[in-house]
């Protein structure tokens, strides 16, 4: 799952967040991988607060805040490239519109994925017929 707060709502997060268990649950899937630039987000599955969510504790590069040069975008350079082969390599995606994730679902070639505003709309209408 790639998660972009800049672009959602904390209620579209987290109606992304049961679509993706949802998703996992139906495909016989034990985990959800989250890849996200926001910290605030890593930190919370890394700290345990969404079970069954799993992400490494990196800080991706993202090509909008490349600075300077040497070991550090080296090593965060390498930390985006294995977080782009997990994506492309998951079963199923849950993808934010970003090129990222696009570029992984298209390498990977999934069957099994949806874009994140899809989702979480269908799971916001969901709960309010529940509610």
């Amino acid at each position: 799952m790639k998660i972009d707060h800049r672009r959602l709502s904390e209620a579209e997060v987290q109606a992304a967040h049961k679509c993706a268990h949802i998703l996992a649950e139906r495909n016989n899937l034990t985990g959800v991988y989250v890849a996200t630039d926001e910290e605030k987000e890593r930190t919370s599955v890394i700290e345990g607060v969404h079970p069954g969510f799993v992400t490494m504790a990196i800080k991706p590069l993202n090509v909008d805040t490349i600075e300077g040069t040497g070991e550090k975008p080296r090593q965060q350079f390498l930390e985006t490239v294995s977080e782009f082969l997990i994506l492309a390599r998951s079963k199923c995606i849950v993808m934010s519109k970003s090129g990222f994730s696009d570029a992984a679902q298209m390498m990977g070639g999934q069957d099994c994925w949806t874009q994140m505003d899809h989702c979480h709309k269908v799971m916001l209408e969901m709960h309010e017929v529940t509610t």
